[in-house]
């Protein structure tokens, strides 16, 4: 959705409009099997946090720490899913100027051979016609803005809707939507990371970052 490009003064690519290569197909069991694995757990913490008495600084405490941990779990399927079938496949029509700024992402601005670049973030406006990249520091926050609202979004139907008709349950409630705000923000700072190596010096030293660098 919003994508860092190459900065000013490097390899200045024709855009156009860039074509996506052809995804590979889904490996149903796997995804079926991880899948069900995380919804398991998931339900396992929704059984927890209804049998958890209510009312009390520990009860509030310990489901709101539940809300915290599970979002990462949530998130971890989400976010599979949504880049796998808007970001990399525009399955949903009204979602497609999303897919055209990411293809963009992937085949014009950072191709394999040219995948990563310095200097501070130029985001790509959401269009359905060739994206352009931003240089005003304003619109380039106004784009992350909109990445992260993006986000939050997601969350709105996909999570904190669900999970308050399951546990009636305010603390857990603010526990994923404290978490979700923050891994929210980590998809943005990781995926700068990746292309613009040093931008976010806590972010690549994390044991978790060479794993992502090299599955992205």
């Amino acid at each position: 959705m919003t994508d860092v490009v190459a900065r000013e003064g490097s390899a200045a690519p024709d855009v156009g409009r860039p074509k996506a290569s052809p995804v590979g197909p889904v490996d149903r069991r796997r995804v079926s099997v991880s899948t069900g694995v995380i919804a398991a757990g998931l339900a396992a913490v929704v059984l927890v946090v209804r049998s958890i008495p209510r009312g009390g600084v520990l009860s509030a405490v310990l489901t709101f720490s539940l809300g915290i941990v599970a979002l990462p779990m949530m998130a971890s399927v989400l976010e599979w899913f949504v880049h796998r079938f808007v970001y990399h496949q525009a399955v949903i029509r009204p979602l497609t100027a999303i897919f055209t700024v990411h293809t963009a992402h992937h085949f014009a601005y950072f191709p394999t051979w040219r995948y990563v670049t310095g200097g501070p973030a130029r985001r790509l406006s959401i269009r359905r016609r060739a994206p352009e990249a931003h240089r005003s520091p304003m619109r380039n926050a106004g784009v992350r803005l909109a990445h992260f609202s993006w986000y939050l979004a997601i969350g709105v139907v996909v999570v904190w809707t669900p999970a308050w008709y399951a546990t009636r349950s305010v603390p857990f409630v603010a526990g994923l939507i404290a978490s979700t705000a923050v891994v929210s923000n980590l998809f943005i700072a990781v995926h700068d990371t990746i292309h613009r190596p040093g931008s976010h010096h806590i972010v690549e030293a994390q044991p978790w970052f060479a794993f992502l660098d090299r599955h992205h």
